[in-house]
């Protein structure tokens, strides 16, 4: 694929303006005759290069695909291009004799050409291992362990991928057998049930498995041990979700001061040069949204508003942000005018109290999961519903991360009466500005409980990067236009 960006880098800087200069009067680029040599020895620099950042980037190993694979693509195909620029300029320097030099504008078009040739390349390559395993060859089939929607999502998600194929399913509680095995109607992934846990070994032999994945983050320990040990003994992977992800509760640092080893709570990424980053990607991202969304979404919202009822069109509270600084927060109104009085103020209060304490009992949406909110909000109007489903309501927010209040990403900014019953540990998510998405928004939203949506948020502020928020906000994106956001 590189050597093919190559050839398109080419084609497009002389090939096709020279045709163009020959058939009309408009070309981009100068012509003349350029020798072709030194482009043909280009790639044995070009091809280790991209080989050894492609690996670096872990794009060799990671099962990840779509806009994330794509934003770390661009990325290393960037690196790749400027070591190459620059390795092009050592050259001519060394050889000052040397009149050739490499044309800038072939440098540029590589860029573009490399990216899109490696992401057509690697879709081709999963197309293929998609067909074959189809039809039976190199298939990575897959025993899962656990049901429910996670474990349906999971295997969902991994049979699409590659070459995997999952074959079916243990269910400790369940009463079926390998000889009675079937499907579960209406699921996200009809997961066909093969067995129990203690049946592993066999099922995996008799099933020809690659693979076991446990979907089971509340299993016991000694269950996970027993199954990781018949895994070891029919030779094969063994992977896990873990615990409420409990792999995100690593919060220690460890340093030495001389030969001592000192350990120390991992503190906020986003600080001094990041938090620099971090708020100039704030402000021309929002800043061009605004622009953007102003003549068109926020218009059509303006009007359907005032149309609807007589009451004001925004809505604001006083939220608490940054190092815990009160700030006012902006959305379009969803409910009824003066619903946010009285006593739903005082049932709410109640709620996220409980809610906190991991108390509250969870209700059942639409499509049967089970949310810590109010599905069917009688003070939502029918406008606000469509709103709320689409996101569209938290759009001015916009203006508050363009004023410095909030972030694009980060933990959601909370009311002032629930702030009084949070625990030491849930104050670090005023380490970092609030933000509009976050990781817990894309990673279950409402259908996680709040320590998990805590340490949802502490993982993102203790492991915070650029390409992280990218990649949250291009989820955010899938989460709102192909679910329905609450």
């Amino acid at each position: 694929m590189v050597l093919l960006a190559m050839q398109l880098a080419w084609w497009l800087r002389f090939d096709l303006n020279s045709w163009l200069a020959m058939h009309s009067a408009w070309h981009p680029f100068t012509t003349g005759w350029t020798p072709g040599q030194p482009y043909l020895l280009a790639m044995f620099v070009a091809l280790p290069i991209f080989w050894l950042i492609l690996r670096e980037m872990d794009l060799y190993s990671a099962p990840e695909d779509g806009s994330a694979e794509i934003f770390r693509l661009s990325a290393a195909a960037l690196v790749a291009c400027v070591l190459l620029a620059a390795i092009s300029f050592y050259v001519r320097g060394v050889h000052e004799d040397n009149q050739f030099q490499f044309s800038r504008a072939y440098s540029v078009l590589f860029l573009p050409s490399s990216i899109f040739c490696l992401a057509i390349g690697r879709a081709l390559y999963r197309l293929t291992l998609r067909f074959l395993s189809r039809h039976g060859i190199g298939q990575n089939r897959i025993l899962m362990v656990g049901s429910g929607a996670l474990a349906e999502e999971l295997a969902g998600t991994l049979d699409r991928r590659g070459a995997n194929v999952v074959v079916g399913t243990l269910e400790p509680t369940s009463a079926f057998s390998k000889q009675s095995a079937t499907f579960v109607a209406g699921s996200i992934y009809p997961l066909k049930f093969l067995g129990r846990p203690e049946q592993l070994a066999e099922i995996a032999t008799s099933e020809g498995c690659d693979e076991v994945v446990v979907a089971m983050p509340d299993a016991p320990q000694a269950l996970l041990k027993t199954l990781a040990e018949d895994c070891y003994r029919s030779h094969v992977r063994f992977r896990m979700v873990p615990d409420v992800y409990e792999m995100l509760l690593d919060h220690m640092d460890l340093t030495l001061a001389g030969d001592i080893p000192i350990l120390g709570m991992r503190g906020s990424r986003i600080e001094g040069v990041n938090f620099l980053c971090k708020r100039l990607f704030d402000i021309a991202v929002s800043a061009v949204l605004l622009l953007l969304l102003a003549p068109t979404i926020f218009l059509f919202t303006f009007i359907s508003l005032k149309l609807s009822d007589s009451g004001p069109v925004f809505y604001s509270q006083e939220r608490i942000g940054y190092r815990r600084r009160k700030f006012q927060f902006w959305k379009f109104r969803t409910m009824k005018t003066g619903s946010d009085s009285g006593a739903s103020v005082e049932q709410h209060k109640d709620y996220l109290k409980k809610y906190i304490a991991g108390a509250a009992e969870g209700a059942r949406d639409e499509k049967g999961r089970t949310v810590y909110k109010i599905t069917h909000d009688p003070r939502v109007t029918s406008l606000g519903r469509f709103l709320r489903q689409f996101s569209i309501d938290e759009l001015p927010q916009l203006w508050n991360v363009l004023r410095g209040d909030m972030s694009l990403i980060g933990p959601r900014p909370p009311i002032s009466y629930e702030v009084d019953n949070y625990q030491p540990v849930h104050l670090r998510r005023f380490e970092v500005l609030p933000g509009i998405s976050g990781l817990w928004q894309v990673s279950g939203r409402n259908e996680l409980t709040f320590d998990e949506m805590v340490k949802l948020d502490l993982y993102y502020i203790e492991n915070w990067s650029l390409e992280l928020d990218l990649r949250i906000l291009f989820k955010t994106v899938q989460v709102v236009l192909f679910h329905r956001a609450h």
